[in-house]
């Protein structure tokens, strides 16, 4: 199709593809869809992605030959408006599909495969809040006892290693192979989420390194997973709920001080799971995941004393 014959439609071509996006595929989508159970934000995310597509280029090929065999010398005005039609749409559409998924809510990591290397206590605990939220997870571990154990409850655990995800969290308790862990992820195997798990910097991969190999820490800021880990074997912790407040709102996690009994493991927002890490930014209604070594009436007693912007006064002085 020559790009004159597109160009000569000018104007009017032009507001003819305007209409097709703005009044005609949502009327369509609002009856076809009329007795579905897709929410109004899901009809209004198809009603804006389409339409366009290859489907519409080959038959409007065909039906302009068609026409120009008939005699009708403006077939190819058929073409040139499909073909527009398509351009403006792939082009509009496809740069603005992910921020208005995210105004209506809808964009969700449910159903997106998690890997947790480290099949402990820890582990376990973080893999049971990703499957509780619909994220399906692999626990990769060396230690066989520990493979077993995991396996037992229900999960998908593997003895060895693998990287093949869409998250990767490493959460072992040695942050050297959980920064190394991260970095594979991202440069060996594409893993562009992957989150290590990082003790106090004055033992071991410190904040730094995972810049420097790629990543984000996961939970924020450092964790001991050893002796997170004897409190959940012995029951002296346990994973809660908790609405954060609104002073939260617009906040980065890493500008909270989060208190030593407490460690943000993940965001609910939506009813999508997002890993925490130091990047986070908490919006109104959203629900921390916790791990706390009191009761859930502790947690929130202790998430309620953090006042957000403390973190970076702190390191200011």
């Amino acid at each position: 199709l020559p790009l004159d014959v597109i160009l000569s439609e000018g104007w009017p071509g032009l507001l003819t593809v305007v209409a097709l996006m703005v009044v005609v595929r949502p009327i369509d989508v609002v009856v076809s869809l009329r007795r579905s159970t897709l929410s109004w934000r899901e009809k209004s995310f198809v009603a804006w992605i389409a339409p366009r597509g290859v489907v519409a280029a080959s038959v409007a090929s065909l039906f302009a030959l068609e026409l120009r065999e008939a005699g009708y010398t403006e077939g190819s005005r058929l073409l040139a408006i499909t073909f527009l039609t398509i351009a403006l749409t792939v082009t509009l559409q496809g740069l603005t599909a992910s921020p208005l998924a995210r105004l209506l809510g809808l964009q969700s990591l449910e159903g997106r495969r998690a890997i947790i290397v480290g099949a402990g206590p820890l582990g376990r605990a973080l893999a049971e809040v990703f499957r509780r939220y619909g994220r399906p997870v692999v626990l990769v571990d060396r230690n066989s006892a520990l493979v077993a154990q995991a396996q037992a409850q229900g999960f998908e655990a593997v003895e060895g290693n693998g990287l093949e995800a869409e998250t990767l969290v490493a959460a072992t308790t040695n942050s050297e192979v959980n920064a190394l862990a991260a970095h594979l992820a991202r440069d060996a195997f594409g893993v562009m989420r992957a989150f290590p798990v990082l003790g106090h910097p004055s033992r071991g991969a410190g904040p730094r390194l995972v810049d420097r190999v790629g990543g984000r820490m996961a939970f924020g800021h450092p964790v001991d997973v050893r002796e997170w880990e004897y409190a959940l074997e012995h029951g002296a912790a346990r994973v809660v709920t908790y609405l954060v407040p609104l002073d939260w709102s617009g906040h980065a996690l890493r500008t909270l001080v989060v208190p030593d009994d407490v460690v943000v493991l993940a965001r609910i927002h939506g009813g999508s799971l997002e890993l925490a890490q130091p990047e986070l930014i908490w919006q109104r209604g959203d629900e921390a995941v916790v791990l706390s070594r009191g009761n859930s009436g502790d947690a929130a007693t202790l998430l309620d004393q953090i006042v957000p912007g403390r973190a970076g006064a702190q390191a200011s002085s």
